[in-house]
């Protein structure tokens, strides 16, 4: 234990307490920006989902068309 505070006590501190990183009005900007990131995001998720679930629709009608379809005789066979 002593070993590694030694060695950690050598080492510069990772922040300085007078280091400049970012003022009010670009936190400010930060801020909104992840907010109208996050807001775009979730529409083209929502949209994305609605064209999922339209595909989704479609092929499940696509598949119960073909369903019936193979359930129902050959109506040409019946007419011969």
């Amino acid at each position: 234990m002593q070993a590694a505070a030694t060695r950690l006590h050598r080492l510069p501190p990772p922040v300085t307490l007078d280091e400049h990183d970012i003022d009010v009005d670009q936190m400010e900007e930060t801020v909104l920006e992840h907010y109208r990131l996050r807001n775009l995001e979730e529409k083209v998720d929502v949209q994305l989902g609605e064209h999922l679930d339209e595909d989704s629709h479609r092929a499940v009608r696509t598949a119960e068309r073909r369903a019936r379809a193979r359930r129902q005789p050959d109506r040409s066979d019946a007419r011969r």
